[in-house]
């Protein structure tokens, strides 16, 4: 063979075993890809598997998670009485299955953190069981509350987590797995071109199958990312609402909390009493103004009916009546009512009941909010009747009364009298807007003003007094002289207004001037000359009128001058007719006698004259007097001597006698022994023969007053005596004479004179001293010390009731002026004594004083000293003056504290929150307080005088209608004459609305049917209102926030009752289970034991039940059954409980049911279900029962096994009977 050939066949061999070598590289580069792809096939399904895995597990996870946190919100939940909303025994089975589901949750999870949490939240649980609150069954504290709240929400966040790292992997694996595939795809592509070369179609085949199969698993792991995907959306969506549900569940127990302790707090804290009640009418909330306003503690009125507790009678009706309203769904009226306070004290209040309701409509309690009106009530009736006192007193007042607006000059309010001086009335006047400095005349303006800026700065008590000019309708001036003090000072103390009465001295001062002209007439005039006032006080006295009397003019005239009549001695002939003129205002003439300054008398001559105005009105009285003391001693020695004469002529009851003193002879007339029963002879020498004939007792008295008066010390000789008569009686004589000639006082010569026989004036004396003895014990009876003296001699007789009354016996003071002068208080006295000089001389009709009177143990008290000249002289002089003292200081103290409380009342008038206006007839506002006006937005002067359209002009309804003035409460009150209350009255300003409350009632005088005036008080409730919209408000957000929870609490108590039903009742029968039927049957035992009753229970199986199930079938078996335990339920009724007891046994208890009566009602059962009409077969019960009828019977275990016995004895016997146990303990016996 050649050697190229030789060549070119090894290359070709060499070529065929490289070719060879790659063909075989390249097989096993494909079978390694090949093998590479179906090894991460199968990673691919077992990746696809494991992640499905997760996803579950994640998804339990949650699942665990949001069950955790429902058991929570049962166990924190409250219901709307603020106790839990489980009971205990499901608050433990609640406990135990949550404790399960985080143990189940633990060993689920992976991550470190999320198993602390779950550790942490076991924790808090175990610290809640080992709780005193768990144990007790109270609400669980705030702090345990939040604890259990935080760990749940810890898990949830934890899990969450967890889900999302697990879900990250997942998708970070399927990443990597769609990158490997992709490789694997380019290279089987290479490894199928290659294929495709070296081998061919065979490849080429292999290649497409291994190709499907890579499309297919990319197709699987398509579908997998897809559902993987669609998990985790779901798995976000439910960590959302996890998260979600977690939050809601925090704000709505914070704003449960927060609202509850708003709620308490606002509650607690309003100004005014409420208090809060449920249904059923039991308090559950009752604030502090409540317990302040009844004295009644919170403790001690919750949990109870406030008509049944708190209130009695009409209050409790009152109350009873509100709370029916409101929870009948409606609110009531408020209502104005009086009822019974602590002590017995009478309240006034304002009452009024609204429902609080739920969303559906429901009444869930009912709010009772009252207002007390009692001090503004009492404020109401002493400011009525203290201005019904002022206005009564301003209107019967003969001067002007008025009160003036200081600022505007206005008058406020002015009496009829100004009206008459003016010619016009004051409404007139304010209707022109005239004002007092309009009236004024120009030259006194500036007096005036400068006397009005005094009173601005002056003193609440200076009185301030001004004359000037006023000018009337017509044009003319008159002369006023005004008195004014403050009246009203703002809130600022600037005097707003005064208080003023005035007189028109426009007469007076004309007669002045007049007088003026007169006085100096009658200045040059040898008369004396006085000129008087109508009031008879002198103004002016000439020079030769002081000579006369002996007065100076300064003593004369003034204030403590003399009237036209102190120097004449009064009772004296012609005083009578001297007053008579006086009074009838006519001239007059008399002779008179008077006293000198220095007490001597002289006779004077007296002539009055009257001087009338132009009205013919009296302005001053002229006397021109002469002394005729001399003309006068003349005219009485004739007198005299007529007298003598006349005396000398009488006969009957007196006789006369004409002792000659220089030769002591004593002339005694014949009529003297007649007198005497004796012969009519006249006596000569009459002073032995008379002396003799006097009664012994009177002796010396006699002759020591006859001595007095001939030695001058006595003008006329009085003396009673008793004189022996012929038949040795005595009668009582006066004795009456006069010394009528005699050089001087010392030096007598002629006394003359008569007897009278007075003996029947004495017997009647006497039976007048009997009279006023028994008059005295009349009036010391009845509480008055009578005083008794006797002014001729001085003597005074002071009562026991008089001394009584100052805490001395009758023997304890003597009856002696000093003893009353210095009992008397040193103050009074000067009055006292001026007061009965005043009397003594007549000026006073009686004498009647107050004085202070010091008492025994040094207090003093107030006496009324009453008394009165009973006796005086044919010269009017007194003899003898009666009176009582009666004790008064109770008055006084009464009338003190009346003046007190008219103090108080102006006081409280400003200082009243309330704002206070006074409204007359005429439609303006006379009085207010600054608080009325600041309500009422004006200033205090304005609204006085104003009319109710004026401060009405924004004035709103609660509708936000304009608010008519007609309808204003004051305006009410004086067209109706009634009260008119609860007057609500909005006032816009700026936007803003100022809700004032109005109170008004009427003003009448004495016998008035029409109001004169109208009180209004107005309270600003602005305030209030809100307050109630923010309570209202409160109440509405509660109230949705308490029917979110009780929405809460009845899924809640839904599901429990579902799980309670299905944990404790059959449920192929519905009959109760074993389980609760364990539980029947101890509380029954205990209540058997305790009440010492018997009780019987009985065990039912049905006959051949296992055959029957495997003739007709398990349907039909427990078709049997059902019907069985109908029957048993029907037979039984409310006499025992029927429960399924296992299989086909049934049991029944029957309590207080002794043996005999036990067989008889499962007779009646056992006999209802052997003639049920059965489809199949006839369907039969055999009865075992046992009955307890000790109280040492407590095994129930033994008891049901006894019961159980006697149910297989009937088995025994051949089924379809009952038997009782203790047929079994008497065969055994």
């Amino acid at each position: 063979m050649p050697r190229k050939t030789r060549m070119k066949q090894g290359e070709k061999r060499e070529s065929a075993t490289r070719l060879l070598w790659k063909s075989v590289y390249a097989l096993c580069v494909l079978l390694g890809l090949v093998t590479i792809t179906q090894l991460m096939s199968y990673l691919t399904t077992s990746n696809s598997e494991e992640s499905w895995s997760t996803i579950l597990a994640q998804q339990s996870a949650l699942t665990a998670t949001a069950r955790i946190n429902q058991s929570i919100t049962a166990l924190i939940d409250l219901d709307t009485q603020g106790k839990p909303a489980l009971s205990r025994g499901n608050r433990e089975r609640q406990l135990k299955d949550l404790q399960s589901s985080l143990a189940t949750l633990k060993r689920s999870q992976k991550r470190t953190e999320a198993k602390a949490a779950i550790s942490t939240l076991t924790q808090t649980l175990e610290k809640m069981r080992r709780s005193a609150d768990w144990k007790a069954g109270k609400p669980l504290d705030e702090r345990m509350r939040v604890w259990l709240i935080n760990d749940a929400s810890r898990i949830q966040y934890e899990i969450t987590q967890a889900a999302q790292f697990e879900t990250g992997k997942l998708v970070q694996a399927e990443e990597r797995k769609q990158l490997t595939t992709v490789l694997l795809l380019i290279g089987s592509a290479f490894a199928a071109v290659a294929g495709t070369f070296l081998f061919a179609r065979p490849m080429a085949r292999k290649l497409s199958a291994v190709y499907q199969e890579h499309e297919l698993a990319v197709s699987r792991v398509e579908v997998q990312r897809a559902e993987l995907q669609t998990q985790n959306i779901k798995l976000r969506e439910q960590t959302a609402l996890a998260e979600e549900q977690r939050r809601d569940l925090k704000e709505l127990t914070r704003l449960y909390k927060a609202n509850a302790n708003q709620f308490q707090s606002i509650f607690s804290g309003l100004p005014v009493p409420c208090f809060a009640m449920r249904p059923n009418g039991e308090v559950f909330e009752w604030n502090h103004a409540c317990e302040k306003l009844f004295e009644y503690a919170q403790a001690e009125a919750v949990a109870r009916k406030p008509w049944e507790q708190i209130f009695h009678g009409e209050d409790a009706a009152l109350i009873r009546r509100h709370f029916d309203r409101a929870a009948a769904g409606y609110p009531s009226m408020q209502e104005e009512a009086e009822i019974s306070g602590p002590d017995g004290q009478r309240l006034w209040i304002t009452v009024q009941s609204i429902p609080m309701m739920d969303m559906q409509g429901q009444v869930t309690g009912v709010l009772t909010a009252m207002t007390d009106l009692t001090e503004r009530r009492k404020a109401e009736l002493g400011l009525q009747e203290s201005r019904n006192l002022i206005a009564r007193m301003m209107e019967s007042s003969p001067q002007i009364a008025y009160v003036l607006n200081l600022a505007s000059g206005s008058i406020c309010y002015a009496n009829g009298q100004l009206d008459k001086l003016l010619n016009i009335s004051v409404k007139e006047l304010n209707e022109r807007g005239t004002t007092l400095l309009e009236l004024v005349h120009t030259e006194d303006l500036e007096d005036v003003r400068k006397h009005y800026e005094e009173v601005r700065v002056g003193t609440d008590q200076d009185i301030h007094t001004i004359e000037f000019r006023m000018a009337r309708i017509d044009g003319t001036y008159r002369w006023v002289r005004t008195k004014e003090t403050v009246f009203v000072r703002d809130n600022r103390g600037n005097v707003t207004q005064i208080l003023g009465s005035a007189e028109d001295v426009t007469d007076k001062r004309a007669d002045e001037e007049r007088l003026r002209l007169l006085s100096v007439v009658a200045a040059q005039s040898g008369s004396g000359v006085v000129i008087a006032r109508p009031d008879r006080s002198i103004i002016f006295a000439n020079p030769a009128y002081e000579e006369m009397t002996g007065f100076r003019a300064d003593q004369l005239t003034g204030p403590n001058g003399k009237l036209l009549t102190s120097l004449i001695i009064p009772d004296q002939e012609g005083w009578g007719d001297l007053n008579v003129a006086l009074d009838k205002q006519k001239a007059f003439y008399g002779e008179f006698r008077m006293e000198r300054s220095n007490g001597h008398e002289f006779w004077s001559d007296f002539s009055m004259t009257p001087v009338l105005n132009q009205e013919n009105e009296l302005t001053h009285w002229v006397a021109i007097q002469d002394d005729i003391t001399s003309r006068r001693t003349i005219m009485q020695q004739i007198v005299v001597s007529r007298e003598r004469l006349n005396v000398a002529l009488q006969s009957s009851q007196s006789a006369v006698f004409d002792w000659d003193l220089t030769h002591n002879k004593l002339y005694l007339s014949f009529d003297f022994n007649t007198l005497l029963g004796y012969e009519a002879n006249p006596v000569e020498d009459g002073e032995s023969y008379w002396l003799n004939l006097v009664h012994p007792m009177d002796k010396v008295g006699l002759e020591s007053n006859l001595k007095d008066h001939l030695k001058g010390n006595t003008d006329i000789f009085r003396h009673e005596h008793r004189l022996r008569t012929k038949d040795g009686t005595y009668e009582w004589f006066m004795i009456t004479g006069e010394i009528i000639d005699s050089h001087d006082r010392s030096q007598p010569r002629r006394f003359i004179g008569t007897f009278t026989n007075i003996t029947d004036r004495k017997h009647n004396e006497q039976r007048l001293a009997e009279s006023e003895q028994r008059w005295n014990f009349a009036l010391e009876g009845s509480g008055a010390g009578v005083w008794d003296w006797k002014i001729a001699d001085g003597t005074l007789f002071l009562s026991r009731q008089w001394k009584n009354i100052l805490g001395y016996a009758m023997d304890e003071l003597p009856d002696d002026f000093k003893v009353w002068e210095t009992h008397m208080h040193p103050e009074d006295r000067a009055a006292w004594f001026s007061d009965l000089e005043a009397h003594l001389q007549g000026e006073t009709e009686m004498l009647s004083t107050i004085v202070r009177m010091r008492h025994r143990d040094g207090h003093y008290l107030w006496c009324h000293d009453r008394g009165k000249v009973v006796a005086r002289d044919f010269e009017g002089r007194p003899l003898r003056m009666i009176g009582m003292v009666t004790d008064i200081t109770e008055q006084k103290v009464a009338e003190q504290q009346v003046i007190e409380s008219e103090a108080r009342f102006r006081s409280a008038i400003d200082a009243l929150r309330e704002g206070f206006i006074l409204q007359e007839s005429n439609g303006n506002i006379r009085m207010s307080n600054p608080q009325a006006a600041d309500m009422f937005d004006v200033e205090l002067p304005v609204l006085l005088g104003q009319s109710i359209e004026g401060i009405l002009a924004n004035a709103v309804t609660e509708e936000g209608l304009p608010f008519l003035p007609s309808e204003f409460p004051t305006v009410i009150a004086l067209q109706e004459a009634r009260g008119v209350h609860n007057v609500i009255i909005g006032l816009e300003d700026g936007g803003q609305v100022k809700w004032l409350e109005v109170n008004a009632e009427p003003i009448f005088l004495p016998q008035a049917k029409k109001p004169y005036a109208a009180v209004a008080l107005i309270m600003d409730v602005t305030d209030r209102r809100q307050a109630e919209e923010f309570i209202m408000l409160q109440m509405s957000q509660l109230n949705e926030t308490q029917l979110a929870l009780e929405a809460r609490s009845a899924e809640l108590e839904t599901a429990n009752e579902r799980l309670t039903r299905l944990a404790s009742t059959d449920g192929l029968t519905g009959l109760m289970n074993h389980r609760r039927f364990q539980e029947e049957l101890e509380k029954t035992f205990d209540s058997a034991q305790a009440k010492t009753v018997p009780v019987s229970v009985a065990l039912l199986d049905v006959d051949h039940f296992k055959q029957f199930n495997d003739t007709f079938g398990h349907l039909e078996g427990d078709e049997v059954l059902r019907t069985v335990a109908r029957i048993l339920s029907d037979a039984i009724g409310d006499r025992g409980t029927v429960a399924r007891y296992g299989g086909e046994e049934f049991i029944v208890l029957l309590p207080e049911t002794n043996g005999a009566d036990a067989i008889s009602i499962l007779e009646e059962a056992r006999e209802a279900i052997a003639s049920y009409p059965w489809t199949q077969q006839q369907v039969t019960v055999s009865v075992g029962v046992e009955t307890c009828e000790s109280r040492m019977c407590h095994d129930r275990i033994a008891f049901v096994n006894l019961a159980d016995q006697a149910l297989y004895a009937s088995k025994n016997a051949g089924r379809n009977r009952v038997t009782h146990a203790k047929v079994l303990e008497e065969k055994a016996a």
